[in-house]
């Protein structure tokens, strides 16, 4: 049986409570990353599990406010007047086509050769407790302790290979190279509350 047969998106919309939802077991790896490679996966985010793939995060207007903020930092970098249409830009930005009035939030950022950072920058914690008065919370923009800094130069990291013969492709120009996407959590914590359903 192909991954295709065994591995189904649901044909009704779920409700985000249902979540993460199994919806299919018994698939190999293999199978999965050939269904992943095959299928247009928009709206919805998957998981695999030891045999089992889940559905873990379905697109939503919370979803959508925080990838044009996300991609509002990349575009800074890359002016019309600079490279005219935006398909020219050397970095693009897509995001996925289409309540709770507080959420526990967490971003994290993988490097290469740097320890993987964490942030919890929610309005509760995961268990929905709300956060002690005393404790550092993302409740204003410009918290140096809630901004994630990503040097442009770790975005295009890619070094030659010699023993295979691999050359890097040519990077974005220089001026570019050296910049940085700053990201303010609490600017994406806001958008995704003020997009929640009331």
């Amino acid at each position: 049986m192909s991954s295709s047969e065994k591995l189904q998106l649901p044909k009704e919309p779920l409700d985000e409570s249902c979540l993460p939802c199994p919806i299919a077991s018994n698939i190999s790896l293999q199978q999965y990353n050939s269904f992943v490679e095959s299928k247009e996966i928009s709206g919805y985010k998957l998981d695999y599990k030891k045999g089992t793939v889940y559905m873990v995060e379905m697109c939503s207007t919370e979803h959508e406010a925080v990838v044009e903020i996300i991609g509002d930092a990349f575009r800074d970098l890359c002016p019309r007047a600079a490279y005219g249409s935006r398909n020219n830009a050397p970095i693009q930005i897509l995001g996925q086509s289409p309540g709770r009035r507080e959420r526990a939030m967490k971003a994290i950022l993988w490097r290469q050769g740097v320890a993987k950072q964490k942030w919890h920058f929610g309005t509760v914690d995961k268990n929905g407790n709300h956060f002690p008065p005393d404790t550092n919370v993302c409740n204003t923009a410009n918290d140096p302790n809630y901004i994630i800094n990503i040097p442009v130069s770790d975005i295009f990291y890619d070094p030659p290979v010699p023993a295979t013969g691999y050359t890097p492709l040519t990077g974005p120009p220089l001026a570019l190279y050296n910049a940085i996407v700053a990201i303010d959590l609490y600017e994406v914590q806001q958008a995704v509350l003020m997009k929640q359903e009331k």
